[in-house]
């Protein structure tokens, strides 16, 4: 069967080659020629119909079906004919060819930014699995080493108990020899008692006479017999040999309790070693069931602005005497900056706290061991200083509570702050809400974390929003008034977790 073609939609007789994308047409060759020769057609665009991508060909308004001819600055869409005078009579209207030129050289921009980002985050990723080969190294490495210290435990407590053991069947064995002569021998004075108490007896019923010739003999056979009953006192002596022995039993279940806790004591070191090996320098890693982890912190972050933050904007009333002639909304963007200055003052008082602890510690146990060191790094590597590390983490509520308690943030949050709207009062009264109880526990926890999260800080006003990292507030457009929420990373420089807010206008 023959292939069927397109035909050109001008003669309709040729196959055609090429289409037009201003008419949305498919031409032949000849037919194009004719095509832009015509003076109202002469600058149409053809492509190559085989080759031809549906990205190529121009759009047409849905409304009227016409080609758009201008962009509105103003309302940042494409304008056809009839839109223009319809809709858009006063607007700004740009060149399609001129605003696509521009929006390019954004999008080309921006790429190269995705790609550098993109690279770093392969790099991370990389990073994230061959800290995961690490771990399963040193896992097994723990595991090995666990197996080999009870391989050598079990040996010491199997040749204790054999000891043991050996020495018991041989003092046993003592013992039966010992108790076996005891029994003969007293089985003998039996005998002789009963051959004595006959003789008595026997002299007892007879004469005076003979009992009196005989009464020196008889005497010495029942002394004779006292004697050698006193051999009866030395089994219970002999016997309680045994007890001293069975008391080795319970030695030997001592030994292998204590030798079972340091084993166990000794396998917990061990694993918190390799977790802190394998966790060390990637924040990328963390253990899953802390709910003070980078992700569950984020989620709490997010939350606060949800909740907290909107309630407090509903102090208009209450700010409203402090700012006459100010209307409702510029009351509330006078709440938005006084939020945005205590929750980014809060973190760096947070970030200076938990630093000042640890070089405290470090100093102190410095000084009481005669230690000097060359970098802060040295004195953060302390034993001392990872040990408190860890249980700061473990006491992140009770301490943050102790500081919203105490006031001991934000003392000086008016300070070194160019804003024309301050107010000392407006602050005093957010600071009592609970919001800044919320946010200094979030903003400690975001402190004491290695590395330490990162609240972006970086967003001057007036100039062009990035998109990727912040999303418009209630107004649109593509330059920065005013930061609503700053933008919380991993770390500096690292991925973000929530995108921060800032209020838009069109520049």
């Amino acid at each position: 069967m023959a292939q069927s073609f397109v035909k050109c939609e001008i003669c309709d007789k040729r196959e055609c080659a090429l289409i037009c994308l201003d008419c949305d047409q498919y031409f032949c060759q000849e037919c194009k020629e004719g095509h832009l020769k015509t003076k109202t057609t002469k600058d149409h665009t053809f492509f190559d119909s085989g080759t031809f991508q549906p990205q190529y060909k121009k759009l047409r308004c849905t409304q009227h079906e016409q080609h758009f001819i201008f962009f509105c600055e103003r309302c940042q869409t494409l304008v056809c004919s009839i839109c223009l005078p319809e809709n858009h009579q006063e607007h700004r209207m740009l060149k399609i060819d001129e605003v696509a030129s521009s929006k390019k050289k954004v999008l080309n921009e921006t790429i190269k930014t995705f790609v550098t980002k993109l690279n770093e985050f392969e790099a991370e990723v990389n990073s994230v699995q061959n800290s995961i080969e690490k771990g399963k190294e040193v896992n097994e490495d723990v595991i090995q080493h666990v197996n080999k210290q009870s391989q050598d435990i079990s040996k010491v407590l199997e040749n204790q108990k054999r000891i043991i053991i050996d020495s018991l069947k041989q003092k046993a064995k003592q013992e039966t020899e010992i108790t076996t002569l005891i029994l003969t021998d007293l089985q003998h004075c039996l005998k002789e008692a009963k051959e004595v108490e006959g003789k008595v007896k026997s002299h007892l019923t007879g004469s005076d006479t003979s009992l009196l010739s005989h009464f020196q003999l008889l005497s010495s056979y029942i002394d004779k017999f006292k004697f050698k009953s006193t051999s009866i006192s030395i089994c219970p002596v002999q016997l309680t040999e045994c007890s001293v022995q069975t008391d080795g039993l319970s030695t030997l279940e001592s030994i292998i309790r204590e030798n079972l806790c340091v084993s166990s004591e000794h396998k917990e070191r061990l694993i918190s070693a390799a977790g802190e090996k394998l966790t060390k320098g990637h924040p990328s890693i963390t253990d899953l069931g802390d709910p003070n982890r980078p992700m569950k912190i984020s989620e709490k972050y997010g939350e606060l602005y949800d909740n907290e933050w909107t309630d407090a904007l509903d102090n208009n009333e209450a700010v409203k005497k402090y700012y006459h002639g100010l209307n409702g909304s510029e009351i509330e963007e006078v709440i938005i900056c006084h939020l945005h200055k205590l929750l980014t003052c809060c973190y760096k008082d947070c970030l200076a706290k938990a630093d000042e602890q640890i070089n405290i510690i470090g100093k102190t146990f410095a000084e009481t061991m005669c230690i000097t060191f060359n970098s802060v790094e040295e004195v953060l590597n302390l034993p001392v200083c990872k040990e408190a590390s860890v249980f700061r983490k473990a006491k992140s509520v009770e301490f943050a509570k102790f500081l919203f308690e105490n006031q001991n943030l934000c003392r000086n949050v008016m300070n070194d702050w160019n804003y024309n709207y301050k107010n000392e009062k407006v602050m005093q009264l957010l600071m009592t809400s609970p919001f800044f109880e919320k946010c200094v526990n979030i903003c400690w926890s975001m402190a004491i974390q290695d590395p330490v999260m990162y609240l972006d800080e970086d967003v001057p006003v007036d100039t062009q929003i990035d998109k990727n990292t912040y999303k418009e507030f209630v107004k649109n457009g593509n330059t920065v008034a005013f930061v609503v929420w700053p933008a919380l990373f991993l770390h500096k420089d690292g991925p973000l977790l929530y995108k921060g807010v800032v209020q838009a206008y069109w520049k």
